[in-house]
Order: structure tokens, then C-alpha cells, then sequence
């Protein structure tokens, strides 16, 4: 079992109301994404959080394992993980931007995040990401990236 933590995901928004579909669909993409590293980190043994280079090599390598086919993204995020790996909704706080404080392996939090074009320095607990449209998109071109390598 990995050790948990929490990340607040700090989501640009222009105070406009958001779509719930967007919100959704973003949600659904960044669990499948968690689950992918995660499995990524039990295949790699790769653990811990050491440079921001290491972390997007590992983005890299769980957007090839989720890559793979059209329907990874599907099957990735209806897998089952134990509570306590699982990722979690601790808080969410609807400003501008949007706070959104997840509890889970600390390592797939930032790969997932990353992967959705987020920004980090190591040893924070918290990371900037882009709008959720924006999110969406990286994600797809991450994931649609990978499958042509």
C-alpha cells in the first residue's frame, strides 16, 4: 500500500457558472489517469516525488499505458482500488479560481495534474491548473500523443 496525502488543485475559472458536464468529464479523465499511475508505479517501482523532470517521465509513461486503445480511459476509471489508495474529494470551494483539495497516492495526484497541464514546484501541496476545457484537451492530446510514438 502506497502512502497517501493531499493536493489542492487550485482550477482557473473565469467566475462564470461551469458546466457540469465539463466538470464531470474532467473528473472521470483524472481518476482514470490516478488509476494508470498508480498501476504505472506498481510495474515501474517508482514511489517517490524526487525532481520535476523525474515526474514528467512518469507523466509520459502513464499516458502511454492509458494510450494504448480507445477504451483504456473507460476501463482505468471504473477499476477498483482499496479506500485508502483510492482518490478522494476532501473539499471543494467554488471561487475564482476553483479550490479542489484531493486526497490520495501523492504521486499519481501530481502525474495526473501534470498530465492535465498543471504547474508544481516539489515539496507544495498545491498545484495550478488550467480551466477544465483546457484540462480536457491536454488530456486527450497527452493521451492521443502517446498512442502515435
Amino acid at each position: 500500500m502506497f502512502p497517501t496525502s493531499q493536493l489542492t488543485a487550485n482550477i482557473e475559472t473565469d467566475g462564470s457558472p461551469m458546466p457540469l458536464g465539463d466538470l464531470s468529464y474532467f473528473l472521470y479523465l483524472f481518476r482514470a489517469l490516478y488509476v494508470a499511475a498508480r498501476e504505472e508505479m506498481t510495474s515501474s517501482g517508482q514511489f517517490q516525488i524526487e525532481s520535476i523532470d523525474q515526474v514528467n517521465r512518469f507523466a509520459r509513461l502513464v499516458a502511454k499505458r492509458i494510450g494504448t486503445s480507445a477504451h483504456q480511459f473507460a476501463d482505468f476509471a471504473s477499476r477498483k482500488l482499496s479506500d485508502q489508495e483510492d482518490i478522494r474529494v476532501v473539499n471543494i470551494y467554488r471561487q475564482n479560481p476553483l479550490f479542489v483539495v484531493f486526497e490520495g497516492i501523492g504521486l499519481s495526484l501530481v502525474t495526473c495534474a501534470i498530465i492535465a497541464g498543471g504547474s508544481f514546484a516539489l515539496n507544495q501541496d498545491t498545484i495550478e491548473l488550467p480551466s477544465l476545457r483546457t484540462m480536457i484537451t491536454k488530456i486527450q492530446s497527452a493521451v492521443s500523443r502517446q498512442r502515435r510514438d
